[in-house]
């Protein structure tokens, strides 16, 4: 099979189990946890990876910043074959109970980026998918890591002109934290 324009690999080579992560550097520190870690490419702001976590053959990849380039991601990686995705990334905490170093676990995310909309008009939700997030809260209150889950807010800029005021309007609605991708990935996946 050819390999697919942007990640530059095939479906052979990509497994159902992916994490995705904005970062390409933070690719490389991810697959440092797998056993036979191997580069599959790195073309762009595209890193791929492959190795073994637990015996499981794991992909990861990285997405650059921002809704369109991860949505390139998403599209090539499930045309690969790609079924289940996680995205490791960082946010901005728009609550102040939230600690440094703490995990939010999406749920939901506010639909303030422009990707998706090329696919789903704005009223469509946002949503996780619920059998991997309580697989996820599973596995953190075992690990007894602190972790906050529920509603994130994905835009398309840092720094305009009322960043200031857009993150107390929606600390004020409860959103959790504040990224660039997480409502592009759940919405077109």
């Amino acid at each position: 099979m050819s390999k697919q324009p942007h990640i530059a690999v095939s479906a052979e080579q990509v497994s159902e189990k992916v994490i995705v992560c904005g970062e390409p550097d933070r690719v490389n520190r991810i697959a440092a946890l797998l056993e036979q870690a191997e580069l599959l490419a790195d073309n762009r702001e595209y890193r791929v990876m492959s190795g073994l976590y637990q015996g499981q053959r794991i992909t990861v990849c990285s997405t650059g910043i921002g809704a369109p380039s991860a949505i390139i991601a998403l599209e090539e990686l499930a045309q690969c074959g790609a079924r289940y995705m996680v995205r490791v990334g960082s946010a901005g905490a728009l609550q102040a109970n939230i600690g440094l170093g703490e995990l939010i676990v999406a749920e939901a995310a506010v639909r303030d980026e422009g990707g998706s909309k090329a696919y789903v008009a704005s009223e469509f939700p946002a949503v996780a998918s619920h059998q991997l997030v309580a697989g996820m809260d599973t596995y953190l209150k075992q690990q007894r890591y602190p972790s906050h889950a529920g509603v994130v807010r994905s835009h398309d800029s840092f720094y305009t002109d009322g960043e200031d005021e857009l993150c107390q309007y929606w600390n004020k609605y409860g959103v959790l934290g504040a990224d660039m991708e997480t409502s592009a990935l759940f919405t077109v996946g």
